[in-house]
Parts: structure tokens; sequence; C-alpha cells
């Protein structure tokens, strides 16, 4: 009798080591499902992130743009002026008055006449 009570013995104390076993894995098994749900919260935040930044960079990118363009223009609108300043200035030393007559000042890119020097 004393063999059946050590093999009594001996498969109460495996099932007691499966049972914790068991309880072991389930435990690891919720931690891991856990883990995964965090992964995949913080997998979508990063998508989100992403989302986020590709959209404010593309507004930068166009705010650049713009502000290219606009500067662009601006530069643009100058040197027209200044073309026409230069031009101006060329035809009055090309015309018949002389410098004695005409005083051109040139300032904030207009042109002005003063007039004769000698009358004031």
């Amino acid at each position: 009798m004393p063999n059946q009570e050590e093999d009594i013995s001996i498969q109460v104390v495996r099932s007691n080591r499966e049972i914790d076993l068991e309880n072991k894995l389930l435990e690891k098994e919720e931690k891991v499902e856990i883990l995964e749900e965090k992964i995949e919260t913080r997998k979508q935040s990063l998508q989100d992130q992403e989302k986020y930044l590709a959209q404010k960079s593309l507004k930068a990118e166009t705010k650049i743009a713009e502000m290219y363009n606009r500067l662009y223009m601006r530069l643009k609108e100058d040197s027209t002026e200044k073309i026409e300043i230069f031009q101006t200035v060329k035809s009055v030393k090309n015309s018949e008055i002389s410098s004695d007559e005409i005083n051109i000042s040139v300032e904030n890119n207009h042109i002005e006449n003063i007039g004769d020097k000698t009358s004031h």
C-alpha cells in the first residue's frame, strides 16, 4: 500500500505543478495581451502624429512657397522700377537739357524734377 500512497502523492504534486504552470502561463498570456494592446495603441498614436506632422509640413512648405513668390514678385517690381529710373535718367542725359538746368533726386525709387537750381 505504501507504493500506492506514494503514487497518489506524486500525482498530487504533479497536478499542483501543472496547475501552477498553467496559472503562470495564463498570467504571461494576459501580460502579452496587455503589451500587444499598448503596442497597438502606441502604433496608432505614432501614425496619428505622423499624419499631423505631414499636414504641418505641407502647410509650412506652402507658406514658404507663397512667401518666396511674393518676394520674387516684389524683387521683380523693384528691378522694373530701377530699370525705369535708369531709362529716365539716361533719356534726361541724352536730351538737349543741360545738367545745370535739371536736378534729379532719386529717393525711395521715385524720380523728382526739382527744377533749375539757378532760378532759386
